[in-house]
């Protein structure tokens, strides 16, 4: 038995099997029709994962452990059992469910009883589902993710412009070539038979941008038929009818610099792309509907000479797919990923694009997508992991993000850190947030003496032994002994702990020097040897290492003062 769920065009309608459903001889009319119920109410994609969840779950359960059961066994305990069931481990021993699988199964079922709720009622059964015994099991939310290097996903998409440019290279001279052949067969009538582009504008001319299948082609028109032949079939199907892997490059291209979904880059459509965008119309715009979030996503490029520019991307492939535009259907003829079926059912059309999901998901580009990895040797990377990676090397550039947000499409800043950040970004800003709070207790301290603006350094406040062996006995005079040290990392004293040989530290060093003269002027020798005579002794040993051309070149730096010691 299967459940037709129709959509306004036919290609679209999705099919539902409810035979394990069926297999429950005491249940199964009651459980198909509460599914159907609770199916009904739904949108197509949680509606589609409603199915998957009960019939995985406590459907498979029911004819697993008690195929036999009536409705009066629909109890809390019986619910109690399935609990136990979704834990159970595999033959490794390891669960064989991830945290958010038992819990939509438990979702799911909490769904069904709810439809069966009111017969329940009447029969007085205890139909309680016990809550989420598994809430302290996800210890990966707000940890982060791990996402693929930075070196990898440079490669990934090396990999795909290097496959662009020998397509570009092939194809759009060919593509030029065609278009003038065309426009002189529909001036003059005159055919060619002997070049490709001559042959290709026949072919677009007399089947309306598609090249007929070979077996059909060798009946129905045979000397069409020959001339392709003795210059390759293949060759001519790929010049003016692309394949989907012949797509795979510029997608993997877009989707790195757009970062954008698979559904979105798969739904962009060549009416909403805007090739005059921008003050002075040198940038493109291109708009694409997400369907999860129910709103328009952005993305804009500038107009540069490299063949990846996402621009020139979209200029090529939509010269390149402009023939088969004539045999699309009315409702695929403005999307911008069109591709030629190779299917022998012809019910799914000769002209597909990758907007329309097969099975119900955007799986074809990313299958193709992997494939194309792994026949370079590459590690393959999804569509989240090639987003997540390109976020974190934005939050590195742009320090920002609410820079990040806005360009990956968020509405909240909780988003993109929560999702697209990973555990080591988080680590980092934890360790900057840290220094920051630091700083600020350290321009409290000062009486805003001491301006922490102009130290553009890492504020690694939170990492004992950054630049001092113990924070919390800082020789800097003010400092409480015992409690850390308000200006730890930054603090002019910490050479004196730790020797540090590079020239910045040199002139820190220096700088200390100075601030030591000029308080033993001011303050006499009996007190300043009380106060700094063992750093100021340590650190005149250290400096008498230096020769006059260190001097000279430490001389040269351009740093901001170090404040005063009192």
């Amino acid at each position: 038995m299967h459940l037709r769920s129709e959509n306004p065009n036919p290609e679209d309608d999705r099919w539902y099997l409810l035979d394990p459903w069926l297999s429950l001889p005491a249940l199964g009319d009651q459980l198909t029709e509460a599914t159907i119920a609770v199916m009904s109410s739904e949108k197509q994609t949680t509606r589609t994962a409603t199915h998957r969840d009960l019939r995985y779950g406590f459907i498979s359960f029911l004819n697993e452990v008690k195929p036999n059961a009536e409705l009066k066994d629909l109890c809390a305990e019986l619910f109690r059992d399935f609990v136990t069931w979704l834990d159970a481990p595999g033959s490794d021993g390891k669960p064989k469910r991830s945290y958010f699988d038992k819990l939509h199964k438990l979702s799911a079922l909490k769904k069904l009883v709810g439809r069966l709720s009111p017969t329940l009622s009447e029969l007085g059964v205890d139909h309680e589902i016990p809550v989420n015994s598994w809430s302290g099991q996800h210890t990966q939310r707000g940890k982060g993710k791990e996402t693929i290097p930075l070196e990898q996903f440079v490669d990934l998409l090396a990999a795909a412009i290097a496959a662009y440019e020998e397509q570009v290279k092939e194809i759009d001279r060919l593509l030029t070539k065609v278009d003038k052949k065309l426009a002189s067969l529909l001036d003059t009538g005159q055919v060619d038979f002997h070049t490709v582009e001559g042959l290709c504008a026949v072919i677009i001319e007399r089947y309306d941008g598609m090249l007929p299948e070979r077996e059909w082609l060798k009946k129905t028109d045979y000397k069409l038929f020959e001339a392709i032949e003795g210059l390759g079939y293949t060759g001519f199907a790929r010049i003016i009818n692309p394949q989907v892997n012949d797509l795979i490059p510029a997608f993997i291209i877009l989707q790195c610099f757009t970062h954008w979904n698979e559904q979105p880059l798969c739904c962009l459509r060549i009416t909403d792309i805007d090739k005059k965008a921008g003050v002075l119309h040198n940038k493109y715009k291109l708009s694409s509907y997400k369907v999860r979030a129910k709103k328009m996503v952005f993305r804009s490029f500038a107009k540069g000479d490299e063949v990846f520019n996402p621009c020139n991307v979209v200029e090529f492939i939509e010269r390149w797919t402009k023939h088969m535009r004539r045999s699309a259907p009315k409702r695929i003829k403005q999307d911008f990923f069109l591709y030629v079926s190779k299917f022998k059912n012809r019910k799914v059309g000769a002209v597909r694009s990758l907007a329309q999901p097969l099975g119900g998901l955007y799986s074809l580009s990313l299958g193709r997508k992997l494939k194309f990895f792994q026949e370079r040797g590459l590690e393959p990377a999804g569509a989240n992991a090639l987003r997540q990676a390109g976020s974190d090397y934005l939050r590195d550039l742009l320090k920002d993000s609410e820079k990040v947000r806005i360009l990956l499409g968020h509405s909240s800043v909780t988003t993109t850190d929560g999702n697209y950040r990973s555990s080591e970004a988080q680590r980092r800003d934890e360790v900057a947030l840290a220094g920051a709070m630091a700083m600020k207790e350290r321009h409290q301290d000062s009486a805003g003496k001491i301006d922490p603006r102009g130290h553009y350094e890492d504020r690694s406040a939170a990492t004992p032994g950054y630049d001092c062996l113990d924070p919390f006995q800082s020789p800097v005079v003010g400092q409480v002994h015992g409690r850390m040290c308000t200006a730890y990392g930054l603090c002019p004293a910490c050479p004196t702990k730790v020797m540090r040989l590079h020239d910045v530290f040199w002139a820190r060093r220096i700088q200390l020097q100075q601030r030591y003269k000029q308080a033993a002027l001011a303050m006499g020798s009996a007190r300043f040897n009380q106060r700094y005579g063992p750093a100021a002794e340590a650190l005149n040993t250290s400096l008498m290492r230096l020769t006059d051309s260190d001097l000279a070149r430490i001389g040269r730096l351009n740093l901001n003062p170090i404040p005063e010691l009192e």
